[in-house]
C-alpha cells in the first residue's frame, strides 16, 4: 500500500489514472446476443393444454421424453461475455477463499451465497477457482469474487 501524500501515491492514484477500458479479443463470439424464442410447445395431452397465440402445439406419446431433446450451442454471444466480465471485474478486490467438505457438483462461474458472521462476510459470490482433493478425507478450497447485484 502506498503512503498517502507521497509523490508515488499522487502519481499513481485512482483519481489520476481514471477509468480504463477492458477489451476482449475472442474469435469464438458468433453474435451480439442470441434470442431463443421457442415456437413449438410439446405436450403429453394436447386436449387439456392451454393455448397461447403464436405457438404450434405437438402432442407426444405417453413415453419418456427425456431422451428426445438435446441441448446444443451456437457459440458464444457478446452479451454472455459482457455479463461474465461484469461479474468477474466489478468487485475484483473483494475475494474470499474458504475450505469446506467437498461439494462435487460445484463448478467455476457458479453464483453462490456465503454468510459468515465471524468474518462479517455476507453476499453473493462467483466461484473463480476450486481445488478438489483426491483423498477420501480431504477438504476442498473455493476461491470466489464478490458478485454484482443482479441487474435484470
Amino acid at each position: 500500500m502506498m503512503d498517502n501524500g507521497s509523490d508515488l501515491a499522487n502519481h499513481y492514484s485512482i483519481q489520476t489514472i481514471g477509468d480504463r477500458a477492458k477489451s476482449v479479443n475472442d474469435n469464438s463470439i458468433k453474435a451480439i446476443y442470441f434470442r431463443e424464442v421457442p415456437t413449438v410447445i410439446f405436450t403429453n395431452d394436447i386436449q387439456t393444454q392451454e393455448r397461447k397465440s403464436g405457438y404450434v402445439y405437438m402432442q407426444l406419446g405417453a413415453f419418456d421424453t427425456q431422451d428426445l431433446f438435446v441441448i446444443s450451442t451456437q457459440g458464444k454471444c457478446a452479451q454472455d461475455v459482457l455479463d461474465e466480465n461484469l461479474f468477474k471485474h466489478s468487485y475484483c478486490t473483494e475475494t474470499v477463499s474458504l475450505t469446506a467438505v467437498p461439494v462435487y457438483h460445484l463448478e467455476p462461474n457458479t453464483r453462490i451465497y456465503i454468510q459468515d458472521d465471524n468474518s462479517k462476510v455476507s453476499g453473493e459470490y462467483i466461484v473463480s477457482r476450486i481445488s478438489l482433493p483426491l483423498t477420501y478425507n480431504g477438504t476442498m478450497t473455493i476461491s470466489a469474487i464478490k458478485a454484482v447485484e443482479r441487474i435484470y
